[in-house]
């Protein structure tokens, strides 16, 4: 199942995988670059979604507004 993630989170994702200076799987790499860039939604939730974040890695994700995410994915 996809995750559901918003356009702010996705675009600092994106940004540190088009960089390709981290290993994606490096999930404190890649929180710590998308707070170097200004990224701050992306990199906090990072950090606090470890076990969706490599999910998202592995199944993909579904970009939806922010009111459309809920906690049941954990």
């Amino acid at each position: 199942m996809a995750i559901k993630i918003t356009q702010q989170i996705f675009n600092g994702i994106e940004f540190v995988r088009k960089s390709g200076e981290y290993n994606m799987l490096d999930r404190y790499a890649v929180a710590r670059m998308c707070n170097e860039r200004g990224y701050y939604d992306a990199a906090i939730w990072i950090t606090e979604n470890e076990r969706l974040y490599t999910r998202l890695l592995f199944e993909g994700y579904e970009i939806v507004e922010p009111e459309s995410i809920n906690e049941e994915e954990e």
